[in-house]
């Protein structure tokens, strides 16, 4: 593809992702925090698709098209804030009494271009987690978290064992904690965590407004960072009975790891100075 046609392919979608947003106010709520998710995965995946083309941009296209994705970054936080929502629309309720409710099924959705294929499946029906903890230790199991969401939030100085095979794990606003989480099934966010440890595996994994972080990772596609600094990234070395069942459950192959493959959405022309690689 000619770099014009990066450029005016990323207007292109810029324009159907504000379409889908004006549209979005139809939904319930509950379809409508769904339908942010997969704005954002959408969003995401320009953002690969722009860094996968740095070597035949030059300064100028780099620059419309990093203009182009603050523009639906800021919109899609917009339209999160007037609902109230944390900002990837994952709302995490502190009340340590209350049971969240399954989630609505998502048919999956299929957004297809013949230059730059999307594929976004969200399909989320239950949700399990830790909140509101100090200075504990604590273990979940298969039968608390295989196949659903798993949400660790407002945790300090804590060390969690996830040992199951969750479909989405989301940690934030975690501080002075070690995390060790058994395979994830589709994606990992980490938002506003510090001065921590974790041991993951997924299949993507994104991290905003995170600082001096040790991330032990087993990776099938590439990992994100935003808004970082301070992070380093070593190869996955934690392991717990029945750890290769899980791996089969996640659909994650053991062979394929892209440990070392991290993309700094704030240094798209040149290496980032906010993540190193530990020595193994």
């Amino acid at each position: 593809m000619e770099k014009l046609d990066i450029v005016e392919f990323i207007k292109k979608q810029k324009c159907i992702i504000f379409e889908e947003l004006e549209n979005i106010s139809n939904l319930t709520d509950e379809d409508k925090k769904l339908k942010l998710d997969q704005i954002f995965l959408k969003a995401d995946e320009m953002k690969k698709y722009i860094h996968q083309n740095l070597p035949v941009m030059i300064s100028y296209e780099i620059g419309v098209c990093n203009n182009l994705i603050k523009e639906i970054d800021s919109r899609i936080s917009a339209e999160r804030d007037n609902k109230k929502a944390f900002k990837f629309s994952f709302n995490l309720k502190s009340k340590s009494n209350t049971r969240p409710k399954p989630a609505k099924n998502v048919e999956e959705e299929n957004v297809q271009n013949e230059q730059f294929p999307i594929k976004i499946s969200q399909k989320i029906t239950n949700t399990n987690g830790l909140r509101n903890l100090s200075n504990v230790e604590k273990t979940l199991t298969n039968d608390q978290i295989d196949s659903q969401e798993v949400e660790l939030d407002s945790l300090t100085n804590c060390t969690i064992y996830l040992k199951g095979a969750p479909s989405i794990l989301r940690l934030v606003n975690i501080r002075e904690s070690k995390i060790f989480a058994g395979p994830v099934s589709s994606s990992i966010f980490i938002v506003n965590c510090h001065e921590c440890r974790l041991q993951i595996v997924g299949q993507q994994m994104r991290i905003h407004d995170s600082t001096n972080c040790d991330i032990f990772q087993h990776i099938t596609s590439r990992t994100i960072i935003e808004n970082c600094s301070k992070l380093r990234f070593g190869l996955f070395s934690w392991n717990y009975d029945q750890m290769g069942d899980d791996f089969v459950k996640a659909s994650i192959d053991k062979n394929v790891n892209n440990w070392t493959q991290i993309d700094d959405f704030d240094c798209l022309a040149g290496p980032s100075p906010n993540w190193c690689l530990i020595e193994e």
